[in-house]
């Protein structure tokens, strides 16, 4: 079936294809709105492209999340874990890093964000 192209159209994947690109400019346009002025930190230097690139992966994993919830039609207890969790594991990881990589000075410009 899969091989076969039974299930795949053509009209169906270019519209999820401009979905994704439309997504992806407004996350783009948002993210340039809100850190256009770019984050000064408290010793003057300017954060940077690292910071906005962690604060805008946050809105991109829960648009894909969101997205994948919203396709799933049987939801099973390995969905309602993996969904959820993916972007509770986000937090958790950027939360620890964000505390700990300064420290050991590999992430400067988290010092005192988190």
């Amino acid at each position: 079936m899969g091989q076969q192209n039974q299930f795949f159209r053509m009209k169906v994947f270019i519209e999820w294809l401009l979905n994704a690109v439309y997504h992806s400019i407004i996350l783009y346009v948002f993210g340039e709105l809100i850190w256009h002025g770019d984050l000064v930190l408290e010793n003057g230097q300017i954060a940077g492209h690292w910071m906005w690139g962690t604060a805008l992966y946050a809105p991109v994993l829960l648009t894909v999340l969101g997205k994948a919830g919203l396709v799933t039609s049987n939801w099973t207890k390995y969905h309602v874990i993996a969904i959820p969790g993916s972007m509770a594991i986000w937090w958790i990881f950027i939360a620890v890093y964000g505390t700990v990589a300064p420290m050991i000075p590999f992430s400067p410009e988290f010092h005192g964000i988190v």
